[in-house]
């Protein structure tokens, strides 16, 4: 059984109020180290090496200074000792209300401690000391004046990180040495000078790259659009977003070579997570790169690759109609599932009975199972599930499409009537029969409202996002979404006009069709 606490508390991917949010044109490579095959595995547990001596600690820090004005000549006095600026401090949930309490508190957390070496980078870490039905220790630095959340936490060391430095490098000691140097000497006192990059100008660099994902409708490698790219060592690290052709460049500098993470906690504001990573949104560890920058293209077959072509369906339909859309949007790409489903449980819409079915359904799991997964599934249940076995890029593009716009459709009618709409489902696939193929079962007017606009901008959306890859709703379904679509594809109504006519007392598709025909002189015979 999967281990649901370990997995559910990894690496939360929430970005600080502080990162950085720079696009510059791709036109500007650098020089990026380019990797253009996916070879690297992901999913695999952490191993973690050796304990290493962080270079960031005050007492680390402090020694470095003392060092430098020494060899500079420069009396130390009690004044010139150095502030703590940060605490690299570990918490401890208990359950997942602690869980929530961390995610609201918008912290980078890390489940594995980040002052060792790692062996083999992965998706997870569970600390051995911890019994396995429990949620692990996080790991991550806080401001010095921090007000810590009512959660078990740890104070691991008292830190000195520099903050980057400008053009002109903020100079110390009477202008004996700088950050920079400041920097450097930690890194040799602490003993990880190895790390340092010792190139002939001993240079720092603003790393930049591009993600990429192959798309195998357009035959192209086509950037990771809004993702967020993490780098850094130890306790210091940053952030940035790819723009949306999945080139990402920072304006901080590094003299070693960084670790390299992809977060899916797109800037337009919805995550990606999974099944296989309880978290807000996945993670990628990249490994150890170039501090020049690092590259990476996503082929048919990794792990990430469906993961990517979601992203970049989502970004789109944000692009078209983010304000349509309801905010905070919890996705989750499912390998091993081949169902799409939009229940909105992120969105206060989680019963009991709602995540057992849902949740059940996508995942392949009895009652039994998902009832003991309950308090995880529900404080981190997805809104949307995309089934993603056995799909190319443009079916993932399509149930995409389709699951975002029921979330508009969510958005329009609320809460009360989404229920019924869901209950609606779950009712006959209790029957063992699928969502919705009995238009005379309970709420199958709800269904039916809500199906013909979600396979219609379904396949409207992929049909424009991937020309000349063109496809068409089954014309045998009962709700008739190839009417739907054909009246978006001959202009005879805009999409977001006939969301204006899916208003909450629309229940039914005569009562819709009806609308259609009072707003925009749609035929009266349209469904019928």
């Amino acid at each position: 059984m999967v281990n649901v606490f370990c997995l559910f508390s990894v690496f939360n991917a929430t970005t600080s109020c502080t990162d950085e949010l720079v696009e510059e044109s791709s036109d500007d490579m650098g020089s990026a180290e380019a990797v253009s095959v996916d070879n690297e595995k992901f999913g695999n547990t952490i191993i973690l090496g050796k304990k290493l001596n962080n270079p960031y600690s005050l007492k680390n820090m402090q020694a470095a200074y003392d060092s430098l004005c020494m060899a500079s000549g420069v009396a130390t006095r009690s004044v010139d000792m150095l502030q703590p600026t940060h605490l690299y401090v570990r918490f401890l949930p208990k359950d997942s209300v602690d869980i929530n309490r961390l995610d609201k508190e918008k912290l980078d957390l890390f489940c594995y401690p980040l002052d060792y070496d790692v062996e083999q980078w992965g998706d997870y870490y569970h600390d051995p000391s911890i019994p396995e039905d429990q949620p692990t220790w996080q790991y991550t630095r806080v401001p010095v004046g921090y007000d810590f959340p009512d959660v078990q936490y740890e104070i691991l060391d008292t830190c000195f990180i520099p903050e980057d430095e400008d053009e002109v490098e903020t100079r110390m000691a009477g202008n004996a040495f700088s950050l920079g140097d400041l920097e450097d000497a930690a890194y040799e006192h602490s003993g990880n000078g190895d790390m340092l990059v010792k190139d002939e100008l001993r240079a720092k660099h603003s790393p930049c790259g591009t993600f990429t994902v192959y798309n195998d409708s357009t035959g192209r490698y086509e950037g990771v659009a809004g993702i967020a790219v993490r780098m850094g060592k130890f306790v210091k690290w940053f952030h940035v977003y790819t723009d949306r052709d999945g080139y990402y460049f920072t304006k901080s500098t590094f003299r070693t070579d960084p670790h390299y993470w992809i977060y899916f906690d797109n800037k337009k504001g919805f995550k990606i997570g999974s099944w296989s990573v309880f978290a807000n949104a996945r993670l990628c560890a990249m490994g150890k790169h170039s501090n020049k920058g690092y590259s990476h293209a996503f082929e048919m077959g990794s792990d990430m690759w469906a993961h990517c072509n979601v992203n970049n369906a989502a970004y789109y339909m944000y692009e078209n109609y983010e304000s349509y859309i309801p905010s905070d949007m919890r996705l989750w790409v499912l390998d091993n599932a081949g169902k799409g489903s939009a229940a909105m449980l992120g969105h206060n819409t989680a019963s009991k009975q709602k995540v057992m079915a849902v949740m059940g359904a996508s995942l392949g799991l009895g009652a039994a199972a998902v009832d003991k997964l309950i308090p995880a599934l529900t404080a981190l249940a997805p809104d949307i599930i995309v089934g993603a076995e056995g799909k190319k890029s443009w079916k993932l593009y399509e149930t995409t499409f389709h699951e975002l716009a029921h979330s508009m459709h969510f958005k329009k009618v609320g809460k009360n009537y989404w229920n019924k709409y869901i209950d609606g489902i779950i009712e006959l696939r209790n029957k063992g029969l699928y969502g919705y193929s009995d238009k005379d079962s309970p709420f199958s007017g709800y269904i039916g409202v809500g199906e013909t606009w979600g396979y219609a901008m379904g396949y409207y959306m992929a049909n424009k996002k991937l020309y000349p890859w063109t496809g068409s709703p089954d014309t045998t379904y009962w709700f008739k979404p190839h009417k739907t679509k054909e009246l978006l594809d001959d202009k005879d109504i805009t999409p977001l006009q006939f969301l204006n006519c899916m208003e909450g007392s629309v229940t039914d598709l005569h009562t819709l069709n009806a609308k259609l025909t009072s707003k925009y002189n749609v035929s009266k015979n349209l469904y019928y």
